[in-house]
């Protein structure tokens, strides 16, 4: 069968998992389930053996193609007279483009040239403020200002005042009739660009600016159609990305978050509460600490990778009291656990969707 993947009932067995002996025996055939995978098949091998995590349980499988660790998998369980095989969903054809689907191409192969990443756009207004004058540089310095900092995104109410800061919903609260934050990114910067002249001589500081105004204000509306729901793909999951700028000493970096929730309209009865958290951390010195997070049936678990050794080690030792914590909070923890290396299927740095860039090919 093609993209099949037959659960190991040797290895399952050998495991003294009865919860996965159970769990598996009561899939139905037909039913969707999600799977991330925690152990890829061996390298350089067409397909072999692989662990799968799906709920709060390690599943081994026998693949006939590749899987690589950290990949997101959404299967569809088929049964033969002697085994339980899950079938890889490949993405739904579409014959023709729907025309929202079409706009948003359109409207994104506009914005992809302007666009540069927040983190750099700030740094190069940060340096072009002592040229300005008083009417530019008084917006400049507040949207420079309002860039919220590490201690502030460490806590909730930071976190969540840095989403609602961060102009992804600035047109859904105006038609929702609501009033946004005046800290809202997209309104600084539209402040900015407003400060300018209509007519300014081409490479001084004040055409700069427009342009870095320009470039994060299609950043952030490219970021905004990419969480548009996908109209030609029946029960697609829901995606959201996020990039939070970060502003550290006088540097700035960029917090890049992907949300990925099961579509409300899936064939399994508890979509809704199974979701993906994707993020990238800058630490600074070149070293990216990268993270996903599953909700499994509210069984919720981590996987961290770092390039630094030490930060491995360091994730490794406290994943007892990550536990914990989400413990007291009511979380059921499942699979945590500390890589070395880089995650596959990390947020894109240049965020798209799908039919005009596809990054997972």
């Amino acid at each position: 069968m093609e993209f099949g993947l037959r659960i190991d009932s040797q290895s399952l067995a050998q495991s003294n998992s009865s919860a996965g002996r159970l769990e598996v025996a009561a899939w139905r055939v037909g039913q969707i389930l999600r799977a991330f995978v925690v152990e890829g098949t061996p390298a350089q091998a067409g397909g072999g053996q692989a662990k799968l995590q799906i709920g709060g349980l390690l599943i081994p499988v026998r693949s006939s193609t590749p899987l690589q660790t950290g990949e997101s998998l959404r299967l569809s369980v088929q049964r033969t007279p002697n085994e339980v095989v899950l079938r890889q969903m490949p993405p739904a054809a579409s014959s023709s483009t729907p025309p929202q689907t079409a706009a948003v191409e359109r409207a994104l192969r506009s914005l992809l040239p302007v666009q540069q990443a927040l983190d750099s756009s700030l740094r190069a207004l940060s340096k072009l403020l002592p040229q300005l004058p008083t009417t530019t540089a008084a917006p400049a310095r507040g949207l420079l200002n309002n860039t919220p900092t590490p201690a502030q995104l460490a806590t909730p109410t930071g976190l969540k005042q840095a989403l609602n800061n961060s102009g992804l919903s600035l047109e859904a609260r105006l038609v929702g009739g609501s009033t946004p934050p005046p800290s809202d990114m997209k309104i600084a910067v539209g402040r900015l660009l407003e400060s300018i002249p209509n007519q300014v001589p081409e490479h001084t500081a004040l055409a700069q600016t427009r342009q870095i105004g320009e470039s994060i204000q299609a950043r952030i509306g490219i970021h905004q159609l990419a969480s548009q729901p996908t109209a030609n793909t029946t029960n697609a999951p829901l995606v959201w990305t996020i990039e939070l700028p970060i502003a550290q000493g006088q540097d700035f970096h960029s917090l890049h978050i992907e949300i990925e929730s099961d579509s409300p309209s899936s064939e399994h009865e508890t979509a809704q509460e199974n979701w993906t958290v994707r993020i990238q951390l800058p630490l600074g010195e070149s070293n990216t600490l990268e993270a996903v997070v599953t909700n499994r049936l509210n069984i919720v678990s981590a996987h961290f990778w770092s390039s630094n050794p030490s930060i491995t080690d360091r994730i490794s030792n406290a994943l007892p009291e990550l536990a914990a914590a989400w413990e007291s909070h009511g979380l059921t923890p499942g699979l945590l656990q500390s890589h070395h290396g880089t995650a596959p299927g990390s947020p894109s740095v240049t965020p798209t969707t799908s039919g005009l860039v596809d990054t997972r090919a």
